[in-house]
């Protein structure tokens, strides 16, 4: 990247920056251009729920992954044209994974919460 090399493919990944909210603040990071960068994806993501995300980092590291992190999160659909903000300080992963911690119990799936809800008398 410093010595201006990048993918044959860059070029066309750079084509969805206009899906990124805050692009104006994201495309100062030194870091940018590996958004775009192809040989960035593949099998080093997984993708799992929130509530569980820091014991599966944890038990990455155990065995020996010692560069696993939670790099980010999934919120609901919104109506907004531009759906992917980037969280360049970390404070919103930070406080969403505190948020089951702040009320006390694990966060529970849509799903669980509407059970839950169901089984209070």
């Amino acid at each position: 990247m410093a010595l201006g090399i990048f993918s044959s493919l860059q070029p066309q990944n750079v084509r969805l920056r206009r899906a990124i909210r805050n692009l104006d603040v994201a495309a100062r990071h030194p870091l940018y251009p590996l958004l775009f960068d192809p040989q960035t994806a593949g099998g080093l993501l997984a993708a799992v729920p929130l509530r569980e995300a820091e014991s599966c980092v944890a038990a990455l590291r155990a065995a020996s992954y010692a560069s696993a992190a939670v790099i980010g999160f999934v919120t609901e659909r919104s109506a907004a044209l531009e759906p992917v903000t980037l969280d360049l300080t970390g404070a919103q992963l930070a406080e969403a994974l505190a948020r089951p911690r702040l009320l006390g119990h694990r966060a529970q799936a849509p799903e669980e919460n509407a059970a839950a809800e169901e089984a209070v008398p």
